[in-house]
């Protein structure tokens, strides 16, 4: 199943971001949303690294920055990629969300 998550993340598009619970209801396991989340957490040892930062919560917050390792720090990933944060929280969430429901 983490494949599958990380398949879907690669798929986001650079300067848009989702959220674990899109990822798990594109996935049809709802109920697992936090358990994806758990998945991409440790995702930073995988082989299947790369592009994690654009996960967010429903919020938009960077939830979790703190388990992000400092040389991919994801409030400067997501500026290098032009999406405004503040108080680690995704400025305009409604303009660069990504569903995969509607987007694959």
């Amino acid at each position: 199943m983490n494949e599958e998550v990380f398949a879907v993340v690669r798929l986001i598009p650079k300067g848009r971001v989702t959220a674990y619970g899109a990822i798990a209801m594109y996935l049809g396991e709802a109920r697992l949303m936090r358990w994806f989340a758990w998945a991409l957490n440790k995702s930073f040892s995988a082989k299947s690294k790369g592009l994690f930062h654009r996960d967010v919560s429903r919020l938009g917050m960077l939830s979790v920055e703190l388990h992000f390792p400092r040389e991919h720090s994801m409030v400067v990933e997501h500026r290098e990629e032009g999406i405004q944060v503040k108080d680690a929280q995704v400025v305009e969430l409604d303009k660069c969300f990504w569903d995969p429901m509607t987007e694959l």
